[in-house]
């Protein structure tokens, strides 16, 4: 799936990422899926650096993968955690602690933000959710 960096979008962007989880057959908890979902896109949407690209895929026997893809500068690090700050910037301790992992990848000058929350996946293979 293809949106542009209009927060509107969010609520669309985590139907989709529902709605391939089901179709994938995972048992992936749903909260945590939106919470991954909400975090990764809005922090790309912030960057307002053009489309914002989500993938949703299964993650061999561990559950779900989700990419967010995006043209933005920069690599996305976790801030102090015990840092208050008022703007937020605390989306990616969320992830450490809901994601059995999680990374960044540059692919042809793209930042892929990702995560992998656990399941019990009832499907196997290679099969992906990309919307375009």
């Amino acid at each position: 799936m293809v949106v542009s960096s209009d927060v509107a979008e969010l609520a669309g962007v985590r139907a989709f990422v529902d709605r391939a989880a089901t179709m994938l057959g995972t048992t992936v908890a749903r909260p945590d899926l939106a919470v991954a979902t909400s975090e990764l896109v809005a922090n790309a949407m912030a960057l307002d650096a053009g489309d914002v690209a989500v993938c949703v895929s299964l993650a061999g026997l561990t559950g779900v993968r989700l990419e967010v893809t995006d043209a933005g500068p920069g690599v996305p690090q976790v801030v102090d955690q015990e840092a208050w700050d008022p703007e937020g910037h605390r989306g990616l301790q969320i992830i450490e602690q809901i994601a059995e992992h999680w990374g960044v990848d540059r692919r042809s000058g793209e930042k892929v933000v990702w995560c992998e929350l656990p399941s019990s996946a009832r499907a196997q293979g290679g099969h992906a959710f990309a919307g375009r």
